[in-house]
């Protein structure tokens, strides 16, 4: 079974891009960020995602804990460990399965960088959780079946855009 992680982002600033490449996520723009192209972010041909299929929506629903490991104080996703996290989202998916008649599948939307009002000692107003904290709960998820949306919040500014 492959995994499935999505990524997405709230963005502002500019992007490059592979030259002659079609940006996957047109209109979404990381600063000092080389956007993928749709080759990068596709699936092989023959790959399926959790509970069949390759498109997300047009046939499954999806009920996710929304949070960041580290504590609840960014929500429900934090308020315990990922054990009980899964088991968490697991009775919420079955709980709304009775309003769906497509299945309705657990998910986590996992903050992956905290956008920050002050700036790091990097200078970026977003605090970047280390990968190899995100992969041990990216992986117990996987192998329970729950899919996994990385939420980005990269934001940078300049001092004359300081309010």
């Amino acid at each position: 079974m492959a995994g499935a992680v999505i990524l997405t982002a709230l963005c502002v600033g500019g992007a490059t891009a592979s030259a002659g490449a079609q940006p996957a996520l047109p209109g979404i723009v990381i600063p000092g960020v080389e956007v993928p192209t749709m080759g990068d972010v596709l699936p092989p041909a023959r790959s399926e995602l959790f509970g069949g299929g390759r498109n997300l929506f047009p046939d499954r629903r999806f009920v996710a804990l929304y949070g960041h490991p580290g504590g609840p104080a960014l929500g429900a996703f934090g308020e315990q460990d990922t054990a009980g996290a899964i088991t968490r989202v697991r009775d919420l998916a079955a709980q709304y399965q009775q309003f769906s008649a497509e299945p309705v599948l657990p998910a986590f939307e996992i903050i992956a960088t905290v956008a920050s009002s002050d700036p790091g000692t990097d200078g970026r107003f977003s605090r970047i959780t280390p990968p190899d904290q995100l992969r041990p709960v990216i992986d117990e998820a996987e192998a329970a079946g729950v899919y996994v949306v990385l939420d980005l919040q990269p934001v940078t500014r300049t001092s004359s855009s300081r309010p």
